[in-house]
């Protein structure tokens, strides 16, 4: 009997695993000036982080990365139904970054009644003329590393998603050049440890990135994550490990058309 109850648990972990991966977008991104690396690794059976991005029909984009408070069944069950409300009001294309998260916070809210919430990292992105535009529901500082190997941070303001009703979030502008890397993650990225207690950090993330700048995005990415396994070395994965790259080809002509304020802050 007790054999029989845990492959029903183990089945109905296998649904749920399966339910995730087919909430992740699959499809391919064409026609554009940057390539794509993306990597997550779940540190249970199921992952409390999510990423999306999607291509509108005007050649601009959405990208965003997301992590769920909590593990497990409970975080999994959270995340479906987060990356469900995000992905819907995402695809408005008449939407900022900022009344994105404004109307996600206030659905959430009114399911969040477990106190769960998601911190979460927001871009529209227009290749016609470089522009970004990014916000942040309570989310780490994210990665603007450029061609001569310096880095600035993506900073928004606001509190995660289901905290709060009724929250603005505030977010920034920025233009990217040839050459450039915009770092999506999440905190699994930055905050593994090793034997020692030590954790890998930021700016050792961002370095060992740097490093690797000439490489394509997808083998950056891969990279990272072995470089972060084997720093941890025998400890088992703390937390869920999410990395979305994007590198900017240095072989197109960038044009601005218009000057875009920046938000970014300077390490």
């Amino acid at each position: 009997q007790q054999m029989l109850e845990k492959r029903a648990i183990e089945k109905e972990i296998e649904i749920t695993r399966n339910i995730q991966n087919n909430i992740l977008p699959s499809a391919k991104l064409f026609g554009s000036n940057f390539e794509i690396g993306i990597k997550t690794v779940a540190a249970k059976e199921v992952s409390g982080d999510f990423y999306d991005y999607f291509q509108y029909t005007d050649g601009q984009f959405s990208f965003l990365v997301a992590d769920v408070s909590g593990k497990s069944l409970p975080a999994a069950i959270f995340m479906a139904m987060s990356s469900s409300i995000i992905r819907t009001l995402s695809r408005n294309h008449e939407l900022i970054p900022e009344e994105i998260l404004k109307r996600a916070n206030e659905l959430i809210y009114e399911d969040s009644q477990s106190g769960m919430f998601v911190t979460l990292f927001y871009i529209h992105y227009n290749p016609a003329n470089f522009e970004m535009e990014f916000a942040s529901a309570g989310h780490n500082d994210q990665l603007h590393i450029k061609k001569d190997g310096s880095y600035s941070l993506l900073r928004g303001t606001g509190a995660p998603l289901g905290v709060v009703p009724q929250t603005n979030y505030r977010g920034g502008q920025i233009c990217v050049e040839p050459g450039d890397m915009i770092v999506l993650y999440t905190d699994g990225a930055v905050e593994e440890k090793n034997s020692s207690e030590e954790e890998f950090g930021l700016e050792r993330f961002a370095e060992e990135i740097i490093l690797r700048k000439d490489k394509k995005a997808a083998e950056i990415v891969e990279d990272i994550y072995r470089l972060i396994d084997e720093f941890s070395g025998d400890n088992e994965q703390f937390d869920d490990f999410t990395v979305l790259l994007l590198k900017f080809n240095d072989d197109y002509q960038f044009v601005r058309k218009f000057s875009a304020t920046t938000k970014e802050i300077p390490v």
